[in-house]
């Protein structure tokens, strides 16, 4: 009986020593996060202060058919410190909006996705020396769902 006791102590000291471990790494994850390197911020003036003085240069593509959606996003990022360089339409429309990394320089494209609200894992990169742009963003059908909507 008094075996069967220290077991279940053992296995409750162990279960809380493994709780607490959990719970402490997932304070200082977001500690690291919020206050030592935080994500880039969307709203303009904070963008402005992370940008590197090599601008970010970008070509928008209308992938959904509506008209007045690439400028849209123009105007957004302009307005936070991008530079825009082209705007046109895509030869195919296209579901989801997506950009894609043309430099081979993913942390910019990180920053664009951040700043119009794109999950990062749809970023696609493409490095073509032939492009004279860090990236491209073509937006797709569920452009409503990007930040300069809100």
């Amino acid at each position: 009986m008094k075996n069967d006791k220290t077991i279940k102590d053992y296995t409750k000291i162990a279960f809380l020593v493994l709780l607490s471990s959990i719970v402490l790494v997932m304070l200082s994850s977001f500690i690291n996060r919020v206050f030592i390197s935080p994500p880039v911020e969307a709203n303009k003036d904070e963008v402005s202060k992370q940008l590197e003085p090599q601008q970010i240069q970008i070509n928008i593509l209308n992938a959904n058919g509506v008209d007045g959606t690439a400028a849209t996003v123009r105007k957004y990022l302009r307005q936070r410190g991008f530079d825009i360089v082209g705007v046109n339409n895509n030869l195919t429309i296209e579901d989801s909006t997506y950009i894609v990394d043309c430099s081979g320089d993913l942390s910019s494209a990180k920053k664009v996705a951040y700043a119009i609200g794109i999950d990062p894992l749809k970023i696609k990169s493409r490095n073509d020396p032939s492009m004279f742009v860090s990236c491209a963003i073509i937006i797709g059908k569920d452009f409503q769902s990007l930040k300069p909507w809100e």
